[in-house]
């Protein structure tokens, strides 16, 4: 014999349908989705180009009362947009400050000591930076114990990168390794195309 819903057990088995819909709309939890960078993109995107040295890193409440973090780095070179030996003090969102964290899935976080080849948005209504395409804007920079060589790695952990034109995702591994030559010739190639 089937028994019949009451009106309320009707709309929770409509509310939970759609939650079940939505859970398998989502691509993945704690990702955010961008558009993939090619380097050339990296560039032209970019405000500052820099290698630098992260000098201090303090979160803080903006004027809006979000957790940012101001991030001060020592300028080594200022490939674009900054003078070499500046020191840059570069608002970012997100942190942690009095035990709350605010956290953007596959935005870089900094540590004093760190070097690295940044390349960063301008400055937004908030005067908050980004790396362009969050992680995919940031080389960290690693030296090879046996030679010494310059390694830059780049981490892109909590992104899923898309095509710009098909909006298809593009499986890239998560961390990219490269020689710190490569990519300090190919910036300046495509700096001075730009001049």
């Amino acid at each position: 014999m089937l028994q019949a819903l009451t009106e309320e057990e009707l709309h929770m088995r409509s509310v939970t349908t759609v939650i079940l819909a939505l859970c398998l709309l989502v691509p993945s939890l704690g990702a955010t989705q961008v558009v993939r960078m090619t380097l050339p993109d990296l560039v032209q995107r970019a405000e500052l180009v820099i290698e630098g040295r992260c000098l201090s890193v303090t979160s803080r409440k903006d004027a809006r009362g979000l957790i940012v973090t101001d991030v001060s780095f020592y300028v080594d070179r200022g490939r674009k947009g900054a003078e070499d030996g500046q020191t840059l003090t570069l608002t970012f969102p997100g942190g942690e400050l009095a035990g709350r964290r605010l956290v953007i899935p596959g935005m870089p976080t900094f540590v004093p000591g760190d070097e690295s080849f940044l390349f960063l948005t301008a400055p937004s209504a908030r005067a908050w930076r980004m790396p362009v395409g969050l992680g995919q804007g940031v080389y960290r920079m690693s030296y090879d114990a046996a030679t010494g060589a310059r390694r830059l790695l780049r981490d892109l952990t909590g992104l899923e990168l898309v095509d710009a034109t098909s909006g298809a995702l593009v499986h890239t591994p998560a961390r990219q390794e490269l020689a710190y030559q490569t990519l300090v010739g190919e910036v300046e190639r495509l700096l001075d195309s730009d001049h």
